[in-house]
C-alpha cells in the first residue's frame, strides 16, 4: 500500500541526484495506481500533487530545476525539523544559550539560532 514515507524517500533520492526523474516516474506510476482505493487522504493529496508536477514537467511546462524545487516544496510538510542546545567541549566554557535548528531531508542543514557559532566540520548527521 502506498505511504508517504516511501514517496518522500524516492523524492529525496531525486533531489540529491541518486535517482533520475525518469526512473522516479517509472516507479511512481505503478506504485500509486488506484491510490484513491488504497490510501488515506494525506497520501492521496501528496500523490496528486506530485502527479500534477510530473505532468507539467513532461509537457515542458516545468524545467527539471523547477520540478526539483516544486518536489521539495511538496514534501516539506513531511520533513522533520528539530532544535537542540549544544555545549562547547574544546576547552572553552559551555554556552547554554546556543540553540541550533536541524532540518533532516534532501538538504540536511544546521542553523545557529542563538549563542556562539559552531564549526561546520564538527557537526555530523547520523
Amino acid at each position: 500500500m502506498p505511504n508517504t514515507q516511501d514517496i518522500i524517500e524516492k523524492v529525496e533520492a531525486v533531489l540529491i541526484g541518486g535517482m533520475s526523474v525518469e526512473r522516479f516516474q517509472d516507479w511512481f506510476g505503478p506504485y500509486t495506481w488506484n491510490i484513491h482505493k488504497r490510501s488515506g487522504a494525506a497520501v492521496q493529496d501528496l500523490v496528486y500533487q506530485i502527479d500534477l508536477l510530473l505532468s507539467e514537467y513532461t509537457s515542458d511546462d516545468l524545467s527539471e530545476s523547477e520540478l526539483r524545487k516544486e518536489l521539495e516544496d511538496a514534501i516539506s510538510p513531511f520533513v522533520v525539523s528539530t532544535s537542540f542546545r549544544v555545549e562547547a567541549r574544546s576547552g572553552s566554557s559551555p554556552n547554554p544559550d546556543t540553540l541550533f535548528l536541524v532540518r533532516k531531508g534532501p538538504q540536511c542543514s544546521i542553523e545557529r539560532l542563538a549563542g556562539s557559532a559552531v564549526r561546520e566540520d564538527h557537526v555530523r548527521f547520523a
